[in-house]
């Protein structure tokens, strides 16, 4: 059975464009594909906080279970997130 050594790594997987403070929603432009599910961090000069996603929303403002490199997609945040924070896909290792 594989076992779990608790290393995490990160992929780069997009940046934050806008954010909307009341619904704490951010848009971002993704570089890597990305899942309702996935964990991400999101990384900037005052921000820095993980989170997983709950719910994405593709330009259209649809419902949508995954987003591709290349789209806009927006999703509620746990925390607040800036334009220009780049954001990451954790990855947890498995041996």
């Amino acid at each position: 059975m594989p076992k779990d050594n608790g290393h995490c790594d990160e992929v780069p997987s997009g940046e934050i464009t806008h954010y909307y403070k009341k619904p704490m929603v951010a848009v971002a432009k993704l570089n890597e594909l990305v899942k309702v599910g996935d964990k991400v961090h999101i990384k900037g000069a005052t921000t820095d906080f993980t989170m997983t996603i709950i719910g994405l929303r593709n330009a259209n403002e649809d419902a949508v279970t995954y987003a591709d490199a290349g789209e806009l997609v927006a999703f509620q945040t746990s925390a607040v997130a800036r334009p220009g924070d780049k954001m990451w896909l954790v990855i947890r290792e498995v041996e």
